[in-house]
């Protein structure tokens, strides 16, 4: 059982995670179109990376504040080997990490987090709308094939690095 320590905050996490990583995203590519492209989205017919690589940071820096914590609570019950444990489960771990240390405590590493998390998504989300260029988007940018758009999540993923 000790293998699965601390998964409860992952499971619950990573709904939040992956909402905020691509609301994110979205957010970062209305805010290109906004202040440096006069406000026209990106066109899909050609691919620029600028726009990806800027949206991709913004969700990385922003997934980090979903992340951070995630990780903290799920590595703090990882580490604890003994039956006297400090932490019942993951939601013990975070209330007691908030009630000794404040909101500074359930951040700590959100600056090693955001290192590792903005290159990792400049890339995802980079090589995820190259791939889907590649694959089909050069004829029709709306109408790409399910397939195309799972081939680019898959390749982009292993990308991912992280």
């Amino acid at each position: 059982m000790g293998f699965y320590k601390g998964v409860g905050s992952p499971l619950v996490g990573v709904t939040g995670v992956n909402a905020v990583g691509f609301f994110a995203y979205n957010q970062g590519l209305l805010f290109w179109a906004r202040n440096f492209n006069n406000g026209v989205e990106v066109d899909r017919r050609t691919y620029q990376a600028t726009p990806y690589v800027m949206a991709g940071a913004i969700a990385g820096v922003a997934l980090s504040f979903v992340e951070g914590p995630v990780e903290l609570f799920k590595s703090k019950m990882q580490v604890q080997y003994d039956a006297n444990s400090a932490y019942k489960g993951s939601f013990d771990c975070a209330r007691q990490i908030f009630k000794n240390h404040g909101i500074r405590g359930v951040f700590q590493g959100l600056g090693a987090t955001a290192a590792r998390n903005i290159p990792a998504n400049i890339a995802y989300f980079a090589f995820y709308e190259y791939l889907k260029y590649e694959l089909g988007a050069t004829t029709n940018p709306d109408v790409v094939s399910p397939l195309a758009i799972m081939a680019a999540g898959g390749a982009a993923g292993a990308a991912y690095c992280k």
